[in-house]
């Protein structure tokens, strides 16, 4: 599969040039580069390529008994983000290909030309005698490799005019590498804060009599750790209930009601609040694997015809 870059991704029209002073073994110690920022209009489309292999039982003896495991492998490749930097982007080796040294006169007016370019001493921006033009745009470079398990099961009965469902679904991952460079080595990032957590669960209890309808759903997210803090701190697991109700009018009602359902819905309903997080945001919680939401009421009512 492929994603091709955002159109504003490949906007250069705000973009930003401007020169800093960086440590450079090649020189006396240090140099003036040009650096340039913002985005990109030779972003390539991003690309994955996935593996799965499923299993899927369902027992003669009991037919409304099924159980369904699927093995996944995914592999991304060319994700579009900011390169990493750093102070010794002149001499390490993982940065060579963010910095251009051997330039010529119009490789420098061009990528004077294309950016806006933040002054420097009063001087033109191709009359600074830089040594390297340092690219710190938005790139093709990073790649993720994730693997794990989806879980799905159910069960049905039927007892005269009542059914019951009882259903699990879940996926648990075993890994999430990933690199912000195709020169830098992967790194674990499963069960992290703003990352995939490795245990993720569904319940579902559904109840239906006649023309009443009750759906029950239970969420739970393992606990992870905030390894932004030194030491890491363990952030608590999550659980929260959602439950609706829904009552659907017979075909015999008043014509304007006649085939009319009225539901309760209600999020969150113990008004579970997610798990603290010392973001540096400042918001205090996970914005990737929480909600502030809280407790949501809400009525409303469908017709059909």
């Amino acid at each position: 599969s492929y994603r091709p870059p955002n159109l504003v991704d490949t906007d250069e029209s705000e973009n930003v040039t401007f020169v800093t002073t960086l440590p450079d073994a090649t020189t006396t110690g240090e140099s003036l580069v040009l650096v340039r920022t913002g985005r990109n209009a030779d972003l390539r489309e991003e690309r994955a390529a996935t593996s799965t292999l499923g299993l899927e039982f369902r027992p003669g003896s009991q037919p409304a008994f099924s159980l369904a495991l699927t093995y996944f492998n995914t592999r991304f490749r060319d994700r579009i983000g900011l390169p990493p930097t750093s102070n010794d982007v002149l001499t390490n080796p993982a940065f060579s290909d963010l910095v251009l040294r051997s330039f010529t006169e119009e490789q420098l007016a061009a990528t004077c030309r294309v950016a806006n370019f933040v002054g420097y001493a009063g001087m033109e921006c191709t009359r600074i005698p830089v040594a390297a033009i340092v690219d710190v745009r938005v790139r093709n470079t990073a790649y993720v490799r994730t693997h794990g398990v989806d879980l799905n099961a159910e069960h049905h009965w039927q007892l005269d005019r009542h059914t019951l469902r009882l259903g699990l679904q879940g996926t648990y991952i075993f890994s999430f590498k990933e690199a912000e460079s195709d020169r830098l080595p992967a790194h674990e990032r499963v069960s992290t804060q703003n990352n995939p957590i490795d245990l993720r669960l569904e319940g579902a209890l559904d109840w239906s009599f006649r023309r009443l309808t009750t759906n029950l759903r239970w969420h739970y997210y393992d606990n992870y750790r905030n390894v932004a803090d030194t030491p890491a701190r363990r952030v608590n697991a999550w659980s929260t209930f959602d439950l609706r109700l829904a009552y659907r009018l017979s075909e015999e009602a008043l014509a304007p009601f006649s085939g009319t359902t009225f539901a309760l819905g209600i999020e969150n309903v113990f008004d579970t609040s997610a798990p603290f997080l010392n973001n540096p945001v400042g918001v205090g919680y996970d914005q990737e694997n929480g909600d502030l939401t809280g407790r949501m009421i809400s009525l409303g009512f469908r017709k059909t015809w």
